[in-house]
């Protein structure tokens, strides 16, 4: 109908017009539950959120699971940052006291978030420039 859409499952994806260059065509950068949708009639590319309210299921890029038993909180995202390949954002100071115990397999990444975010008492984002962790810490 006049429109091309891409929704992104893991990692960023660039989008831009193909008879264009970079910086002509503004890139859009899109990160998991992003879509970008380009309409014939305008030649534009406009970037939402996903619609459906379900989880997006990612694919790791390694079968193994990760254990960790009392890591820090930093070691867990950094191996989330390797899995998904998604920078992760958050004060390395509020949360240097908060460790963890927690093994990571085939669940979704908003699942993994969810348990993480709920243990160290935070809460997380999506943005344009990855995961967003803010919360108070650990005593």
């Amino acid at each position: 109908k006049g429109k091309q859409s891409v929704v992104v499952k893991s990692g960023k994806v660039s989008v831009y017009l193909k008879e264009q260059d970079l910086e002509q065509s503004a890139a859009k950068i899109l990160l998991p539950k992003q879509v970008c949708t380009y309409s014939t009639q305008t030649r534009q590319l406009v970037t939402t959120e996903y619609p459906d309210s379900t989880t997006i299921e990612m694919e790791t890029d390694t079968k193994n699971d990760y254990d960790f038993e009392d890591a820090p909180l930093e070691t867990v995202l950094q191996a989330l940052e390797k899995m998904y390949n998604l920078p992760f954002h958050y004060d390395r100071n509020v949360f240097k006291n908060c460790y963890i115990t927690i093994s990571l397999a085939n669940e979704s990444l908003e699942e993994k978030l969810e348990v993480i975010t709920k243990t160290v008492e935070a809460s997380y984002s999506i943005s344009d420039y990855g995961i967003i962790i803010t919360g108070k810490g650990c005593k």
